[in-house]
């Protein structure tokens, strides 16, 4: 939850405004500009949501990957880092579909 609210603080506070500088000085029309806004709002609260998630041990409101990666499960903590995790979960699940 603290990723989304991040990512749309960010969105309000430095995009939108110079999105809507940008379109007016432009003079593009609103349709275009609200979905330009759109389109970064959800790739910035998307990135708060990976970000939150991926330093949020507990797996808490993240999705499944992030808590099998952190978990420590089925590698150990000591035998791999996180990031090789992810990628090893990911590949798994790549080859499942």
């Amino acid at each position: 939850m603290i990723g989304v609210i991040s990512g749309a603080a960010v969105w309000l506070g430095f995009v939108i405004t110079t999105i809507i500088v940008n379109n007016a000085f432009q003079k593009r029309t609103l349709a275009l500009t609200v979905i330009d806004a759109a389109i970064w709002l959800a790739v910035l609260v998307l990135q708060g949501v990976v970000i939150a998630c991926s330093g949020n041990r507990s797996g808490a409101f993240c999705p499944l990957i992030f808590r099998e990666v952190y978990s420590g499960d089925e590698f150990g903590e000591n035998r791999a880092s996180s990031s090789s995790r992810f990628w090893a979960l990911s590949r798994r699940a790549f080859a499942q579909t």
